[in-house]
């Protein structure tokens, strides 16, 4: 299967080629040129195997040139997590509310999910063709740490990491900044999360940079969503929860939704010899309790979201046969989705960052929303659309684009208290979600199924948790996290309690035009 640019259908490519090149020429990404539609016979004979046999024939179904040799290694990363059978846990929270936990990688945050797989197979493909890379990335405040921690001591990598001064938790400033192998650079960045991702952006388009990497024998590509090798590991989990809930008696066993202009695929055998421990991920008392009479055909997925490759994620998986119903975007005060998603307007016209305590999902140029457009309305006019968004900073769907894409999706968002009471609902029942997942329970309908999507643990907010749980400040952050940890008797990892002795290894802030010379001053040394 090719991969097409978002903005020019005829410009194609191979996996393996937009994994080192994410970019399209004349500014679109790389985007799939059609979805497998996978069988229900697919789905019946993955209840019997592990997360890790399930994700490589999720990817086999695409037919990419990439064998499936080395995605099968690069899945072997996810023996890192803190379950090795299983990245990810499933819990009930209520009747008809489920949670889907994607931070138990080695950073504690979801972006592990496609970062740590996504991070050997970009290894693999550079030893393979005796390449050496500079891989960039531009976070606000999860893919930062998530890459570092996927490239470090890669000898044929470096890695150089861009994140905003003050954006980020201060958990997960630490968590880049005292990284200390020696292939990894830092950069706080003078400016929001959308300065330092139009930075990013520039350098990967800029000839003059690629020609000076050159010339220290390195190819230049990125760790951010814009590279399609990102998305697709984020699809495999929703996939994963449809199954989940089949195999659990959550769902009925009625057939999928319809689904349409996609290609038919998987059709051979599976091997089904595989393991049959496949929800051991999830909490043993939850996975009793869904043994019950199913009601719904479909589960709502909801999805925190900044630069919505997370929500991409789902509604590729629900095209390729996911029973998702809704996907329902949730966002912080920096609510650019909620009025695309409701009103069919894109507008940063006088617009300006506003930071939150939900400050990964600090956006206001969600990049993979260009992948949505391109797959529902043409190359054409998301070519018109984004042309209209730099040109006037603003664009504007037609009545029947907006009713298209409201048949999929719904949006709403939280202030900061509201978010802090949601935090405060959820503790009094004995459970701490981020400040992230919390802007997910004002979207929860519990006539339907819903899935809350959960990205980051608790303990890399501990000031906001403290805030909206006790309603104080934070004057210790090391002191109240061990508080918290101890009355919710959740431990705390050690690669956050070395963190506070950790010396700090990258000091460097500047701004966004020094950028370049920065780079190219450390890889010359």
């Amino acid at each position: 299967m090719k991969l097409v640019s978002t903005r020019d259908f005829s410009q194609k490519a191979d996996l393996s080629y937009a994994l080192l090149n994410p970019s399209a020429s004349g500014g679109g990404l790389f985007s799939p040129e059609r979805l497998p539609l996978l069988s229900e016979d697919f789905f019946k004979q993955c209840e019997d195997l592990s997360y890790k046999q399930i994700a490589l024939k999720i990817i086999e179904s695409f037919d990419f040139d990439v064998s499936s040799e080395v995605f099968e290694s690069a899945l072997k990363r996810y023996d890192k997590f803190e379950n090795p059978a299983c990245p990810v846990q499933i819990k009930k929270l209520s009747e008809n509310a489920y949670i889907l936990e994607l931070y138990h990688g080695p950073t504690l945050a979801f972006k592990d999910m496609a970062l740590q797989p996504f991070g050997a197979l970009l290894k693999s493909i550079a030893k393979s063709r005796n390449e050496k890379f500079l891989i960039m990335c531009a976070t606000s405040g999860d893919t930062g740490p998530a890459t570092l921690e996927a490239f470090a001591d890669d000898e044929n990598i470096k890695a150089v990491c861009l994140y905003p001064q003050g954006g980020t938790s201060e958990i997960q400033r630490q968590q880049m900044v005292k990284q200390s192998a020696a292939n990894l650079k830092i950069l706080g960045v003078r400016g929001n999360f959308d300065d330092t991702q139009r930075a990013l952006k520039s350098l990967l388009a800029d000839d003059d940079f690629k020609n000076e990497l050159a010339r220290a024998n390195l190819n230049l590509s990125a760790a951010n969503s814009v590279n399609f090798g990102r998305i697709l590991f984020q699809i495999i989990y929703y996939l994963y929860a449809s199954i989940y809930f089949s195999k659990h008696g959550v769902l009925s066993p009625e057939q999928n939704l319809k689904q349409s202009d996609q290609c038919q695929a998987c059709g051979k055998n599976l091997n089904a010899s595989g393991s049959k421990n496949f929800g051991a991920a999830a909490d043993a008392n939850s996975a009793q309790s869904v043994k019950q009479s199913a009601k719904f055909n479909t589960f709502d997925v909801i999805v925190p979201s900044g630069n919505f490759g997370n929500a991409l994620g789902a509604y590729f998986a629900k095209k390729m046969g996911a029973k998702i119903g809704k996907i329902k975007i949730a966002s912080n005060a920096n609510n650019i989705l909620t009025e695309l998603f409701t009103r069919g307007i894109y507008d940063l016209r006088g617009r300006e960052l506003i930071r939150t305590i939900s400050p990964a999902m600090d956006i206001l140029i969600s990049s993979n929303v260009e992948r949505l457009l391109s797959d529902m309305f043409g190359d054409a006019r998301t070519s018109e659309l984004m042309q209209s968004l730099v040109r006037d900073k603003f664009y504007k769907l037609s009545a029947s684009e907006l009713a298209k894409l409201r048949e999929v999706f719904e949006a709403d968002f939280c202030d900061d208290t509201q978010c802090a009471k949601f935090i405060k609902q959820e503790s009094s029942r004995g459970v701490l979600i981020d400040p992230h997942t919390a802007t997910c329970f004002k979207l929860l309908d519990e006539s339907r199924l819903n899935l809350v999507i959960s990205t980051a643990k608790w303990i890399k907010f501990t000031p906001s948790m403290i805030s909206a749980i006790k309603g104080r400040a934070c004057e210790d952050e090391r002191a109240d996290m061990i508080a918290l940890s101890k009355e919710f008797r959740s431990d705390i990892p050690p690669q956050i309690s070395r963190l506070f002795s950790a010396p700090q290894v990258h000091s460097s802030v500047v701004e966004q035009s020094e950028i370049k010379n920065a780079i190219m001053e450390w890889i010359k040394k």
